[in-house]
C-alpha cells in the first residue's frame, strides 16, 4: 500500500509541478552602482504526443518505432529550463544604461540536424544592452527583431508562414526615437542587423554549404513608423495594454 501511494504521489507531482521560478537580486549600496538581477524557472514537463500528422496536415510524423508511424509518443524534458540576468547600470552622458542576457538549454541540435533531450546544449536568446535618455534610445546586441511586434494574422506560424519571421532574435544595432505628434505619440525606428539567409538563420540556398547568415557582405535594414494615440482607452496586447495604434515596418 505504502509503495502504491509513493508511485501516486510521484506521478501527481510530475504533472501538477511542471516548473519552479526563481529570482534573486543584488541591491546596490550607492546611487551608480551596478545592479544584478538573476531569475529564472526550472522546466520539468511530461508530455503525452498523440499528433499523427505535421502542422501543415500533408505528411505524417516519423516514429522511429514504428515503419507506419501510428502511434504516440510519451516525452520528458526539461530543456525549456530558463535563465536569465538583468543588469542596470550607471548613468553614460546623461544615459540610464541597462542589459540582459538570457538563455535556455534548447540548442540541441547537432550538425547532423538531429535531436535529442540527452544532448541539450545551452542556447543563447538575448544578449543586448541598452543606452536610454528621455526621448531616444540605443540597443547593441542580440535581441527580438524590431518587426516581432507587428505579427500579423496568419493561420500558419513557423518555416512556412508566408508574412516573414517575425520571432527572430537577432544580432543588431537599433536606434529608436520617439516625439509627441499632436496627442499621441510618434516613434521612428532604424535597425542595421544580421543578414539571414533563410529562417532563424538556416540556409535555404544549398549552395551556401551550409554557412546560413554568410552569403551577403551588406546588412539588413529594417525600420518601422509607430503612432500611438489614446482615443478610447487602452487594450491588452501580448501582456501590455496599448492605445490605438498605426504601425508600418519593413
Amino acid at each position: 500500500m505504502k509503495t502504491k501511494t509513493l508511485v501516486l504521489l510521484v506521478a501527481v507531482s510530475l504533472l501538477a509541478l511542471p516548473g519552479v521560478a526563481f529570482a534573486a537580486k543584488a541591491v546596490p549600496a550607492k546611487k551608480g552602482d551596478i545592479a544584478f538581477t538573476f531569475g529564472g524557472y526550472v522546466k520539468m514537463e511530461v508530455i503525452w504526443d498523440s499528433t499523427q500528422v505535421n502542422k501543415n496536415l500533408y505528411s505524417l510524423i516519423a516514429r522511429n518505432n514504428d515503419p507506419n508511424f501510428h502511434h504516440g509518443r510519451l516525452k520528458f524534458t526539461a530543456e525549456n529550463t530558463r535563465m536569465h540576468f538583468a543588469i542596470r547600470g550607471p548613468e553614460v552622458f546623461g544615459a540610464k544604461t541597462s542589459g540582459y542576457i538570457e538563455w535556455d538549454f534548447d540548442n540541441h541540435a547537432n550538425q547532423t540536424g538531429w535531436f535529442s533531450t540527452n544532448k541539450a546544449r545551452v542556447g543563447l536568446r538575448h544578449a543586448m544592452f541598452r543606452l536610454t535618455w528621455p526621448q531616444t534610445e540605443l540597443m547593441l546586441g542580440t535581441y527580438w527583431s524590431m518587426l516581432t511586434e507587428e505579427v500579423p494574422e496568419t493561420a500558419n506560424f513557423g518555416a512556412c508562414t508566408t508574412a516573414g519571421f517575425p520571432f527572430v532574435r537577432e544580432p543588431q544595432i537599433r536606434l529608436t526615437q520617439k516625439a509627441k505628434l499632436g496627442r499621441g505619440l510618434l516613434t521612428a525606428s532604424v535597425a542595421i542587423a544580421e543578414p539571414h539567409n533563410g529562417l532563424w538563420g538556416f540556409a535555404e540556398n544549398a549552395y551556401t554549404g551550409g554557412y546560413g547568415a554568410e552569403s551577403t557582405e551588406t546588412p539588413k535594414v529594417e525600420v518601422r513608423l509607430k503612432y500611438d494615440i489614446d482615443l478610447w482607452g487602452k487594450a491588452a496586447f501580448w501582456g501590455k495594454p496599448r492605445p490605438f495604434s498605426i504601425r508600418i515596418g519593413g
